[in-house]
């Protein structure tokens, strides 16, 4: 009977978990269909780097704020795991985007192993200039600060997507352990048969 309460229990909080992330994605997307400028959807230029800032500003801040020791498969099942943890300090520490600082991540590009966060400052400041220069020379230049504007909030929330899947990838991992391969090979049979 325990074991079903437990189950319950981890059901529960996986279940608030999902609702926050899309809870966030809902009033984004209303958001931006709301105020973006549909000229911003037209040319897929802007959309992608608005995706590849994200991913290289999610990618970079997960790297500076836990160093890959929380990614380590060796400490995910132990009882130690950095990933026993409540749905509320998983959502107030892994998944708050409050928690990432930008502070952090200037600490790190100055210390002496700071070759990782280089590479990730560098890739989004390409990526940063190719959407300037592209927006100036598609749009007249008030739309192409909206635009520019438009990229970096859709790349804030691309960014905070990427937090929460891999935080919520790795939680689910350690709450459901070996129910996991259970769970990816329905996901699977469902894929073929969709196919």
């Amino acid at each position: 009977m325990d074991f079903f309460i437990s189950i319950g229990g981890h059901a529960l909080d996986i279940g608030v978990a999902l609702a926050v992330l899309l809870a966030v994605t809902s009033l984004t997307l209303r958001a931006l269909e709301r105020y973006a400028n549909q000229k911003f959807f037209q040319v897929p230029l802007f959309f992608v780097m608005a995706k590849v800032l994200g991913l290289v500003l999610g990618a970079g801040l997960i790297y500076v704020q836990y160093q890959l020791r929380y990614y380590d498969f060796a400490r995910l099942f132990v009882p130690e795991s950095p990933w026993n943890i409540t749905v509320w300090e998983f959502l107030a520490d892994r998944t708050n985007p409050f928690a990432y600082g930008p502070i952090g991540l200037i600490g790190h590009i100055f210390a002496p192993s700071a070759a990782a966060p280089l590479v990730f400052l560098a890739s989004f400041a390409v990526a940063l200039g190719v959407t300037i220069v592209a927006a100036f020379r598609v749009w007249t230049p008030g739309e192409a600060w909206r635009g520019i504007l438009q990229t970096l909030g859709f790349a804030l929330w691309f960014s905070y997507v990427i937090l929460f899947g891999v935080s919520l990838l790795f939680w689910l991992l350690f709450w459901l352990n070996i129910w996991a391969l259970l769970v990816l090979v329905l996901v699977v049979q469902a894929m073929r048969h969709r196919v």
